[in-house]
């Protein structure tokens, strides 16, 4: 069995940590047997089942591994001192670990999937049972929109001889902002030919996914930057709609791209007012800034937008929220309807 690559700071922090604590060491020692298993013997046959999504796979974990670390950098950057420890690394690199591995099987409730075939790795993944039914909380929680919805808002280990406290909410609350943040060009595959086979019913998770130059938490200004850059024929083109944004679609079930980038930016900012209420004991972001590219012939730039997007009131609440902002942007910026980009166009 090879070793594994242990490149985010989350795990070289956990790698420090190990030089110092025998539980830390025991930590890594499960971590890295983890991910040496599921990088050999479970993300390929995830990604071959799942050959058209974007990719859920070794890359799209090392992905939300960095943009977790990113979130959590103040608290790594003096961890005696800070509200983590190594359970809490360990708790939420192995939830990352394990997050999508129900795809093995179907999207469809692919995080309970993926805590049921955790099960099956009790001995080489988990220090004790109690702990994996915790990460199980945390998996759980990074999808749907009551997923962090889970009981704990704390709990106590002892381990031997150590007490540990973490809060799986917010541990949770991490992991999915981060996976969130994840969607990038990174996760498509740069190939022409490649590009040109998807299948239609998924296209439009390729196109969205390939217009996101770059997106990573910004915690000195206490926001996400997104970089996102359209082709203005493309902006226009329609594809099938997912199911989660009905309401936009036309007649003929179908969006333009540009009219799912401003869904995907509304989502984003949903997610960000549902997930900081839990992972602000940690860090803070309380806005999107993003700056929206649409280029023409020879590559020229057309238009070019920064908007701040956030939500006030974000620990005020309860459940799921419903901000809205996809009639407001369009109303704002009438020159990104798709009927005037489209004349632009012609």
């Amino acid at each position: 069995m090879t070793d594994v690559d242990l490149t985010s700071d989350l795990e070289q922090t956990l790698v420090d940590l190990a030089e110092e604590s025998n539980n830390a060491s025991e930590f890594l020692r499960y971590h890295k047997q983890t991910k040496n298993y599921l990088e050999e013997e479970m993300y390929p046959w995830v990604q071959s089942n799942c050959n058209w999504f974007t990719d859920h796979g070794k890359q799209h974990i090392t992905a939300v591994m960095n943009q977790a670390s990113r979130l959590l950098k103040n608290e790594l950057r003096d961890v005696d001192n800070g509200d983590i420890d190594e359970l809490d690394i360990y708790a939420l690199l192995t939830a990352i670990l394990w997050h999508d591995v129900g795809m093995i099987v179907h999207r469809a409730e692919h995080e309970t999937i993926s805590t049921e075939v955790a099960d099956q790795f009790k001995d080489i993944a988990f220090p004790t049972t109690s702990i994996k039914a915790t990460i199980d909380d945390i998996v759980k929680a990074h999808r749907n929109e009551s997923g962090l919805d889970i009981p704990q808002k704390s709990a106590d280990f002892n381990y031997n001889g150590k007490v540990y406290k973490i809060y799986p909410k917010s541990l949770a609350a991490i992991l999915r902002f981060a996976d969130e943040i994840s969607e990038t060009q990174e996760r498509v595959s740069g190939s022409s030919w490649v590009r040109d086979a998807v299948p239609h019913e998924s296209q439009i998770f390729w196109r969205y996914a390939e217009t996101i130059q770059g997106c990573y938490p910004d915690l000195n200004g206490k926001i996400v930057k997104m970089n996102i850059e359209l082709d203005s024929e493309q902006a226009v083109m329609k594809y099938l709609c997912p199911d989660s944004f009905e309401d936009r679609q036309d007649d003929n079930d179908k969006i333009t791209l540009i009219e799912y980038v401003v869904c995907r930016l509304e989502k984003l900012v949903n997610e960000l007012t549902y997930c900081e209420r839990y992972f602000n004991r940690y860090t803070e972001i309380r806005e999107v800034e993003v700056d929206i590219t649409v280029r023409g012939e020879s590559n020229a730039i057309k238009d070019e937008i920064k908007e701040t997007l956030a939500a006030s009131g974000l620990t005020s609440k309860d459940s799921y929220p419903n901000v809205n902002i996809f009639e407001d942007f369009f109303d704002q910026h009438n020159q990104w309807k798709p009927s005037q980009l489209r004349g632009d166009s012609l």
